[in-house]
């Protein structure tokens, strides 16, 4: 195979990948291990993670760990064919992770999390897989990558025990800039209001004691 050939075919399947493929996706369109091995030493690609490289030419971005890690979940398949379909894909970035892609909050994202259809493992230290079912609207792709939506992302941070203030800096930072209605935040919350004190199925409460957990956050001393 020529090496131009090669690189396009490499190429075609970075463009919609964030900058990576996997070493099965290459396997796939005819590329075999050989050379990419070529590739490698002549330092035009690099390893980002175990199966998956990125040609150096390309930028390096924030988010290329967290790709690489969904990747891994499915290295044969490409981005495009596990979010295509009517179904809700095999693995989505959900939690602390999704947060950090929405740039909302002020979490740390240091674990990749994914929420999973069935129990499974990754094998990586830094790889958090959650199974838990998720409904059509709870979802949603952003540039290529499935993320559960903020309101979901709300509800997951309460059910793994976060406190008020993360996630009011979740919740109200999503609703200030118009990807979430408050709807269906006080629908996600509604779960956890027995929790903080009010009364059950209380979302509209709940709601408003985040925001002033988020104003007494805020306050300067002596104010």
């Amino acid at each position: 195979m020529r090496r131009g050939e090669v690189f396009d075919r490499l190429a075609e399947l970075t463009r919609r990948q964030l900058g990576l493929v996997t070493r099965a996706q290459a396997g796939r369109v005819g590329v075999p291990d050989r050379e990419l091995l070529r590739y490698l030493c002549a330092r035009d690609l690099e390893r980002v993670a175990h199966g998956v490289y990125r040609f150096r030419r390309d930028l390096d971005d924030l988010h290329q760990p967290l790709w690489a890690a969904w990747l891994q979940l499915d290295p044969a398949r490409t981005a495009a064919e596990r979010v295509a379909g009517p179904g809700v894909p095999d693995a989505i970035v959900s939690h602390e992770s999704a947060a950090d892609i929405y740039w909302i909050g002020n979490l740390y994202a240091d674990i990749h999390t994914f929420t999973v259809s069935e129990p499974r493992t990754s094998g990586r230290r830094d790889v958090r897989l959650v199974a838990a079912p998720l409904q059509p609207d709870e979802w949603e792709v952003v540039d290529g990558l499935p993320l559960t939506r903020p309101q979901r992302i709300v509800a997951d941070l309460l059910t793994d025990g976060r406190d008020g203030g993360h996630v009011a800096s979740v919740a109200l930072h999503a609703l200030r800039q118009g990807q979430v209605t408050e709807a269906e935040l006080v629908a996600a919350l509604a779960p956890f209001s027995e929790g903080f004190g009010l009364p059950p199925d209380d979302g509209a409460d709940l709601l408003y004691v985040l925001r002033a957990t988020e104003a007494a956050e805020f306050q300067t001393p002596g104010s």
